[in-house]
């Protein structure tokens, strides 16, 4: 299979640093936000999100999912409660892995921050996998 890439940057999800364009991609892939218009502003374009349940977002107010380890849990939670996986995090020295295994493959990200490690691999694993 191709290696994803950012909708947004069109970034591969490998080479993704953690920003909000990859929290944006996160809540559209893993949390089920869509985004439904751009608004032009004096100083920068914006895009309104609607979350799963009704409410109207804009990109600056979706979490850091790559950069908190509290947003990034978000993402272990859903996926927890939405299907029938292993997840484990582990720290190797200078970085972290995140692990997934789901319907018999095994999906894993390396990067150096945890909340980056949990985003990539949690995304390669909505990616790939049937809905």
């Amino acid at each position: 299979m191709p290696e994803p890439c950012c909708p947004w940057c069109q970034t591969p999800l490998g080479a993704h640093a953690g920003d909000p364009c990859l929290d944006a991609w996160v809540a559209e892939s893993i949390f089920g936000w869509r985004r439904t218009s751009l608004v032009t502003g004096s100083t920068s374009d914006m895009w309104l999100w609607e979350t799963p349940d009704g409410r109207w977002e804009r990109l600056l107010t979706i979490p850091g999912y790559s950069t908190d380890i509290a947003a990034a849990w978000q993402i272990v939670e859903q996926m927890e409660a939405h299907r029938m996986i292993q997840m484990s995090l582990d720290n190797l020295g200078p970085g972290w892995v995140f692990h997934i295994w789901m319907h018999h493959k095994e999906y894993a990200e390396g990067a150096q921050w945890a909340p980056l490690a949990i985003c990539k691999a949690a995304l390669r694993a909505c990616l790939e996998e049937p809905r």
